[in-house]
Formats: C-alpha cells, structure tokens, sequence
C-alpha cells in the first residue's frame, strides 16, 4: 500500500536550518551509540572473565553451584542489560530521532523542544536534544493549538505559552517532510502515517496522537478510565501508550505491577509488538479467559467453544442465551453468596465435637470461631484452621492416653516381676492399646473430613441448571472459589488494562477487583462490537463497583477510510462515526453459491496484492463458513487459515471468522457473507467490515450449501 507523498522544499531557510539541526543530533547519536558500543564490549569481556574464573576456582568444591547468586555478577549482568536496551533505543532514535517541535515562552524566557519517541540528553553540554514524548513537558506538543498552556511539574502545574509547532517527517535518518501547525496534527502528516500499513501505523501513532487521545494517555493514574471508542478510533494503541506514559512518569510504583487483559491469544500477539518498540517489555499480558482459568485451576473444566456459543445464541437457543444472561446478572453471584452460607451453617455440629470423651471443641464455640473469630478468611481456609484447632487438641488428649497406657504397662510389668498372677484382660500388651488408641484416631480423623473438603466444580456443578459450561460460568466459578477458598495471584497488580471489554459482564470486573484489589485501571471498548446483544453494558456501568470512574467517548476513526466507515455505519442503530481521509469506494457484488464466492475471493485477492496491499484478510461471519471456504480455497492461494483463539497471527493474508478478527486491523479485507439478509443492526457485519484500513472487498452469497468432491467439510 503507498503511501500519501510529502513534498518537501530545501530551497528555504527554514528546511536548511532544520537539516543542520538533523545532521548535529544524528551525528550525536551515533557518537552515543559508538560510546554505548565500546562500554557493552568491555562488560562482555568481563562477564566472560569473572564465569571463567568462577568455574576454574570452583571446578573441585561440588558445594559450589555454578549458577549460585553473585551479587557483582548480577549488578553488571543488570548494567549489561541496561546499555543493550539503550543501544536499541538510539538506533531507533537515529532512524527517527523526533517528529515535533515546540517553541514556548515562560515568563521572560523562550525555549524550543524536539519530541521524540525516547530523550536523548547531550551529556557534553548538559542539553537535552530530544525529549521523550512521555515527559510532562511534551503535553505542550499535543495541545492542540499556540497560545496559553500549561504541563506538570513536581512543583505543580507551570503555565507557558506555545508560540509555534513544527511536524516532520524523518524516515532513515532523512528528512521527508515539515510543517508549522497551529491547531492539529496537520493533515498531511495524517495521511502520510494512517495510509501506512498497519503494522506501520501501529508504530507511528505517537507523531499522530490527538488531543482528545492525549488527554486520555495522560488522565492521572488513580481512578479507573473508561474508554467507549467507535472501531478505529485508536482505543487499543491509546491503551497501549497509556501503559507506557504510566511507566515512565510512575515507573518505581508500577514496574511489574501492570496486568493487560485482551479477548483472545491472536489479539495479544498482534499488539506484543507495540509495548517494546515504545521501549517497556516488562508487562504481563494474558487473555481474559485463560486468566480465570489458570485461577480456577481446574483440569476437567471443558467448556463450549467461545464461537460455537455465540453461533448457537445467534442461531436463536433461547434456552442458552437465558441460562448466559442470568449467569452475566448480580443475581448469579447472589446465589454463590447463598451458596457459601449453606455450605457454612452445614459444617456446624448438632452436638459437641469428642475423643475418649473429652470435649475438643463444643457447639457453641465452633459458631462463635466460623462467624466471629476467623470470619475474616474463605470458608474452605477457615474451615481448615478450626479443623487444625481440632487436630491439635485431639493429639493432646491422645498423648495424655499414651501416657497413660505408658503408665498401666509399667504397673503391669511390676506386678509380673513380684510374682503376681495376672487375668487375661489384664495381661494385653501395650502394643495391642496403643494399637487401639490409633484405631481411634483414624476413626475420628475420618469423622471431621468434611471440613475443608469440597469441589469447587463440583459445587459450582451441582446448581447449574443447563450444565454445559460456557465462558459466561467462569466468572461465578471463580467468584464461588474465591469465597471459598480464597484466590491469590502469585504476582502485585497496581493497574489493570483491559482492552475489547464491550463483551464483558460486570461480575467479570466485580471477580477481577475482589482477586486483584487493583482500583486503576483502563478499560476500553466498542458498544457496537458486541457479538451478543446482552441487556447489561458491564463497562459503561463501572461506576457501580469503583468509586472513581471517568467515561470518555471516541466518535472519530483514525483506521478506516471514509468510504469504510460510512458502509459499516449501514449496519448500526445509529451510525454517526467521522473519519479523516477518503479512499477506494467498497466494492459489493453477489454470488450465487460459496464456490462462486471462493472465485471471486481468489481474484480480489490477486487485484490486491498486486497493488501492494501487504496484510489482507479473508472474513467470515462464523467459523463453519471460515472451513467451508478453507476447502475451496486451500489449493488456490496462499493464507494461513486460523481455527481457534489459540492460533498464531503470523502471515500477510489471514482466513478467520469475525470472532477471532476482533480487535485486528488489516490493509484490506475481503469479506465473504454467506447471510447477507440478517436484520438490522447488523453487528457481526460492522465488526467484519471496520477491520479493513484501506481496502474493503464485500462478497454476498444467495446459498451458503457447498458439496465438496472429497466429501469434508
């Protein structure tokens, strides 16, 4: 896909003082890095010295480990790292060493800043050359316009004035491009960045960032911030900026501490690639589902697949949306509330609890330490702790027994050594008791198994009235055991980013706040991207569970062209989305059948990529269909066909179902629709239809039957 051309003109003053400018800050950098070079070259020398002599001084102590802690070796292994990450840093900077330049005034003085995607400080002089687009500083940047402004400092908010704003262009350490802009990021920059690839555009979002997106990347960390974005709008990489300005400006509080949380494996590894090249790697990220799964645990859950559910509710399963709904609803965690309290009030004894008929613990005193003393803790833990309690005081009248028995055997021995004559009850050695005493306690043992013990499936199971389980049981599931049992990450969460979140009950929020006790975070989401209409909006409806909650609504598209945007607002309620740039109309012809159809993809596709569209894919409404067209298509052209969540978002041209398309952006798409009449609005379509950046190719069948000559499908 070309790009949008951007003329630039030497001939003038300004140009000429920029390049020089150009050629002293890359003349720098390569200095930098050369310095950086030669420091990284000594530490490898000496990390391979000082592991030689380790191994040769310890070659004969086998009490020695050779990969035992060394604190010397550590710190440079750390400082080793720490010079690698900043060699990448400037090579990046040396291809594009900054995009934008403010001129400010504060008070008497006057200064001008370059914006670049990492500072860059001129040691010799103390100047900083480039300033890191994170800095408060460089809010100035995406003001939006010259006049009054003003940014944070630790002394508190500093008020300047923007006298001018400069937008470049460098690519190679070239300069291709420069405008003054007063207002937005200038629509030629726009064009240039947004007509790019998207793997391109995923990269260059910081020389296009707007205001309103600003605003959002920067909103103070405390609190949880809402994002309702229209496809396109830039929710996934505004989300992505913000974990990384959060880092920079926050980094001794949140490094480690950051959880991303997406819709499915293909999603994660398409945006893996933004957090490094914004320079932070240290963030953990998972899907939503295999988080509640690795906390619950539990090795027979088998759960109906994500598409076949969504499917069997589009199809019209009353019975199945019903039974999702009422899982979805407050109601749900109300019943694992009663659930818990039944589970409770049975594990008190009708009577007091006894060994040789000593009382361990009585009635009353099991209820006084379940509801008051460790009311604190989960139940099956609290249950545990009294059960110990028990234990501790059974062995004590258990060893009082052996004394006791140690006792009687002595007696006896003594009598037997005076002569005495002993009856045979009298006479059973003190194996055979103490023989008995542990019959005892195995039986006792066995009579308070049932605190502590329990399934959480099995519980979880045994009220669940369809008993197929769906991704809509984890959230219960989880909340049932955390009640129980008690559910603790192995790692701190200080900030939560939630990314596709439109698909989401509010008990999911509810179980991930009780487990993580995380209270910032971002959550993003499209309204209109919901697979299933469900009556609830849990992201827009935070405010019910955390008491500082900011909404901000995207109503422009940054992704699609005009002509995209205005064809996937056909199938919403009430479509109203903006975009910035126009394009190629979207094409729509007919088929009759799927094998017509699969013609038709194999010649959009050459027509593709022989104008150089670089990603393309191929989408259907469902995975049924994504296999039918696989068979007809897998001997014509090159894709790599993608099943389930779990598949690897690694090749140009893709073949999926909507469902696992969600989230991804493509430079075109071609879309085959084997139900062109369902009614409106049609959201599956809108989903399908906002994926495409530059190119939008929609094939509608009359028949969606296909015979296959192997007889497969």
């Amino acid at each position: 896909m070309s790009k949008a051309t951007i003329d630039l003109d030497r001939s003038r003053p300004q140009v000429q003082v920029e390049l020089s400018h150009l050629d002293g800050v890359i003349q720098r950098l390569n200095q930098e890095v050369a310095d950086l070079a030669g420091q990284k070259q000594k530490l490898t020398e000496y990390l391979v010295d000082y592991r030689k002599q380790m191994i040769e001084e310890n070659k004969f102590d086998e009490d020695m480990p050779l990969d035992a802690f060394d604190h010397e070796m550590f710190a440079m292994e750390e400082n080793f790292k720490a010079v690698l990450r900043r060699i990448n840093e400037l090579q990046d900077l040396i291809d594009t060493p900054y995009f934008g330049k403010i001129a400010f005034s504060e008070g008497s003085d006057q200064e001008e800043i370059y914006i670049g995607k990492y500072g860059f400080i001129d040691h010799a002089r103390m100047e900083p050359l480039i300033i890191d687009w994170r800095a408060p500083i460089a809010t100035l940047f995406y003001h939006g316009g010259l006049g009054q402004a003003s940014y944070k400092t630790p002394a508190g908010d500093a008020q300047a004035e923007i006298l001018a704003r400069r937008q470049f262009i460098i690519k190679a350490s070239r300069l291709l491009g420069m405008f003054d802009s007063d207002v937005e990021v200038r629509d030629e920059i726009l064009q240039y960045v947004l007509s790019s690839s998207a793997g391109e555009k995923l990269k260059d979002i910081v020389m296009t960032i707007q205001r309103e997106q600003d605003e959002i990347i920067r909103h103070r960390p405390q609190g949880v911030a809402v994002v309702n974005g229209i496809a396109g709008s830039g929710k996934t990489t505004i989300a992505l900026h913000r974990v990384a300005w959060l880092l920079y400006n926050y980094r001794k509080k949140l490094e480690d501490k950051v959880l991303i949380l997406g819709p499915n494996n293909i999603f994660m590894e398409y945006i893996s690639q933004v957090l490094p090249t914004l320079g932070e790697t240290g963030v953990r990220q998972n899907t939503m589902v295999d988080f509640m799964l690795e906390l619950l645990a539990e090795p027979n859950l088998d759960l109906l697949p994500q598409e076949d559910f969504i499917e069997a509710i589009a199809s019209g399963d009353e019975d199945l949306y019903r039974d999702a709904a009422s899982k979805r609803s407050e109601a749900s965690f109300d019943r694992m509330d009663r659930l818990v309290k039944d589970l409770e009030a049975s594990l008190y004894p009708e009577q007091d609890i006894t060994f040789l008929g000593k009382v361990l613990m009585s009635r009353d005193e099991m209820h006084q330490t379940m509801a008051r003393d460790f009311a604190y803790m989960p139940l099956i833990p609290r249950a545990l702790r009294i059960k110990r309690v028990i234990i501790n005081r059974m062995r004590e009248v258990r060893n009082r027994e052996l004394r006791e028995i140690d006792r009687r055997y002595r007696d006896l021995q003594k009598k037997v050594e005076s002569g005495a004559t002993l009856n045979e009850d009298a006479s059973l050695s003190r194996w055979q008791s103490v023989r008995q005493l542990v019959e005892k306690v195995v039986q006792f043992r066995e009579q308070i198994t049932y605190l502590g013990k329990g399934s959480i499936l099995e519980l979880y199971q045994a009220g669940n009235t369809m008993r197929i389980l769906t991704h809509e049981d984890l959230a219960p599931m989880l909340y049932l055991k955390h009640r129980l049992q008690g559910v603790k990450l192995p790692y701190e969460v200080k900030y939560l980013i939630i990314d596709e979140a439109q698909d989401l009950s509010l008990n999911h929020f509810r179980v991930i706040k009780e487990i993580t006790g995380c209270v910032n975070a971002t959550i993003v989401g499209d309204l209109n991207q919901r697979l299933i209409q469900w009556e609830d909006a849990g992201f827009l409806e935070l405010g019910r569970l955390f008491e500082d909650v900011r909404i901000f609504e995207l109503n422009k598209s940054y992704r699609s062209t005009d002509e995209i945007v205005k064809y996937a607002d056909t199938f919403l309620p009430n479509g109203t989305s903006e975009s910035l740039r126009s394009g190629e109309p979207v094409q729509v012809e007919s088929a009759p059948d799927l094998a017509s159809a699969a013609a038709l993809v194999k010649a959009q596709y050459a027509r593709m990529r022989e104008d150089g569209v670089e990603s393309i894919a191929i989408l259907t409404r469902d995975l049924d269909s994504a296999q039918d067209l696989h068979q007809l298509l897998k001997n014509e052209i090159y894709y790599k066909f993608i099943r389930t969540e779990d598949g690897v978002y690694s090749s140009s041209t893709l073949l999926l179902s909507a469902f696992l398309a969600k989230g991804l952006e493509f430079d075109g798409v071609i879309l085959v629709d084997t139900r062109p009449n369902r009614p409106k609005p049609d959201l599956v379509k809108y989903i399908m239809s906002t994926r495409a950046l530059h190119r939008l190719h929609v094939i509608e069948t009359q028949n969606e039957d296909v015979n296959f000559s192997d007889g497969s499908k």
